[in-house]
């Protein structure tokens, strides 16, 4: 199956062993230099490398191997790959594997072009100008993002201190990206950080609206919902392949599918990066810790919402005397589904406290902003808010 994103340009292949002619999409887009981004510790994927390795051999493509182990995306390694591009004079950067190693690549590929000091491209006022292409081979079973308009990357600086780089270009969206459930593993991408992503990207498009869009929330209601039942099957049976392509479909659709509407840069999303850059840990642990808090907020805010969530996408019985009764069980199974993953849902199991709430409202930039977050901005006092709930 293959089919046109039309929201940015990208042909998306989908379970069809394009792989195997990769070597003929990069020469379509006049290039014969590439820079091979991927991870050499995932035995998954060897073979997947080297199928790709001849491809490009049989299109007489010059290819320059970038490998590297990542949890995060960092500035190091993208300070390689830039090196490696202006040596060898690459015109076109080809992923394969993880979201860590696919934005790492786009900033690699934009790197290359960029005459100013790279840390300058990810300020808000300044306008990437070039790109060299990019082409991916995604091995994510959370797969969609590797198709979106941004990128992010750690740099842990002299005072030991973690820096979260954040940048949105429609540079960053790929000529083309390849997917193919035979080689996204759960045991390489690991389920809980698999689920948490989903979830967390389900509810910002669930309640980050203006106002209430009944289509969206249909469908946002029946995709998680799907999503649940994929992942209950792919812990009895890790390489179902069914499981695995449903599941990458539904994260494809998050970012493709105009009813969606996905925005990346809502106060949660800021908080989460700020908790990183606190904590030093994971984006999908901050995001684990936030989603029963943020629900919590949501229980608020707009309680019928997450009863009818509730009711809809994790099966909890609607209580009709008191909806609200039915929005706090919602929470709960939320938890739950957390906790079984073995994800934290406290900041106290970081080993953090209240008294580090204002350093994090420092980093997500307070001291200059009155509020935060695009399609619905929140203020200091609410995210100070959340941050309570996560205790």
């Amino acid at each position: 199956m293959s089919f046109f994103n039309n929201l940015g340009g990208t042909n998306l292949f989908f379970d069809e062993n394009r792989e195997t002619t990769i070597g003929k999409l990069i020469v379509d887009h006049l290039c014969h230099k590439v820079l091979l981004h991927y991870d050499p510790m995932n035995s998954k994927i060897r073979g997947l490398v080297e199928i790709v390795k001849r491809s490009l051999i049989d299109y007489n493509i010059m290819f320059y191997e970038l490998p590297s182990h990542l949890n995060k995306p960092n500035i190091d390694t993208v300070f390689d790959g830039i090196q490696l591009g202006h040596t060898h004079h690459i015109d076109f950067v080809l992923v394969i594997g993880h979201q860590s190693l696919v934005s790492t690549g786009k900033c690699i590929a934009c790197g290359c072009l960029y005459s100013d000091n790279i840390f300058t491209m990810f300020k808000k006022n300044d306008s990437i100008r070039a790109s060299l292409p990019i082409g991916i081979v995604s091995t994510d079973i959370c797969c969609g993002k590797s198709i979106y308009d941004e990128a992010y990357i750690y740099h842990m600086s002299s005072g030991k201190t973690l820096d979260f780089f954040y940048c949105k270009s429609h540079y960053f969206i790929p000529q083309f990206v390849i997917f193919n459930p035979l080689y996204a593993s759960p045991s390489d991408n690991n389920l809980g950080y698999t689920m948490i992503r989903l979830l967390f990207i389900s509810l910002l498009c669930y309640f980050t609206l203006q106002k209430e869009d009944v289509l969206k929330q249909r469908y946002v209601e029946c995709t998680l919902e799907t999503i649940l039942l994929m992942f209950d099957v792919l812990r009895k049976k890790p390489e179902d392949f069914e499981a695995k392509r449903n599941i990458m479909l539904a994260s494809i659709n998050f970012y493709t599918n105009p009813v969606i509407e996905l925005e990346s840069e809502t106060a949660i999303d800021l908080l989460a990066r700020a908790i990183v850059c606190q904590y030093g840990c994971d984006l999908e642990i901050s995001y684990s810790i936030l989603i029963p808090a943020f629900l919590r907020f949501m229980l608020e805010r707009r309680p019928y919402l997450v009863s009818k969530l509730g009711t809809r996408a994790f099966n909890v019985p609607y209580n009709f005397e008191d909806y609200k009764k039915t929005s706090s069980q919602t929470i709960s199974v939320v938890e739950n589904i957390i906790l079984e993953n073995h994800m934290p849902i406290h900041i106290t199991d970081l080993g953090g406290n209240a008294g580090d709430f204002a350093n994090i409202l420092k980093l997500i930039g307070f001291s200059d902003n009155i509020g935060i977050g695009k399609n619905e901005q929140f203020s200091k006092l609410e995210c100070e808010v959340i941050l309570s709930l996560t205790l």
